[in-house]
């Protein structure tokens, strides 16, 4: 995985990573690891799906949180047992 700066889209149902000159988007999977930016810096998740269908991540920290088309995110190259 890469540090490359990308945005969250949704397509065909499903969140994926795009980048602006990539050659295609990178689907999220549950379990996927990465960071979003939220409150002025970038923070590590995970992502994690609902039993009906909704999709979101959980912060290190532990609090649960949405998605939003655009938000700024970028692949996490540690593992993230933590969270």
């Amino acid at each position: 995985m890469n540090n490359i700066e990308q945005f969250v889209c949704y397509q065909d149902r499903r969140f994926t990573l795009a980048a602006a000159g990539s050659a295609g988007p990178q689907v999220l999977g549950q379990g996927d690891a990465l960071e979003v930016f939220e409150y002025g810096r970038f923070q590590s998740v995970r992502v994690c799906s609902g039993g009906y269908g909704g999709w979101y991540y959980i912060t290190a920290a532990g609090r649960p949180a949405r998605f939003a088309i655009g938000m700024r995110a970028r692949n996490y190259r540690a593992t993230c047992s933590t969270i």
